[in-house]
């Protein structure tokens, strides 16, 4: 996304040996996690354990995802803004990659501004994928 000719040269690269197979990218370090797909490539960006980069971080006119996240139509969802970590289930027998985001703990300031209560492991985001 931040190099995008990279990408493409990637791109390129994993589409000659795709072949009728699943090409599963994971990825990290952004401060966010989302999930991705195009053109038969998926992406799933699992990162932070530690801190997220809040929607204010660089704008505190900054209040909503379609506002403040950037623009990659490849992105399937809003990012997720909580401290979390990405898990990769496989069931050969059925045919399916089960990729989730996952809490890592229960930050208070979150749960107080949200009204929610979720624990360490709650499932964030999750979708799964075919194993042709």
């Amino acid at each position: 996304r931040h190099i995008p000719s990279e990408f493409d040269r990637l791109h390129q690269l994993l589409k000659r040996e795709q072949d009728n197979s699943l090409v599963l990218l994971l990825s990290g370090d952004r401060h966010v996690g989302g999930f991705y797909g195009y053109d038969g490539l998926f992406e799933i960006t699992a990162s932070s354990w530690t801190h997220t980069i809040a929607l204010d971080a660089f704008d505190e006119n900054c209040h909503t995802a379609q506002d403040c996240d950037e623009v990659d139509d490849r992105r399937w969802n809003d990012f997720v803004r909580v401290n979390h970590y990405g898990v990769l289930e496989l069931d050969w027998e059925a045919g399916v990659v089960q990729g989730s985001l996952r809490r890592v703990d229960m930050s208070p300031q979150y749960r107080y501004r949200s009204g929610l209560r979720q624990e360490a492991g709650h499932v964030l985001q999750e979708y799964s994928y075919a194993i042709p």
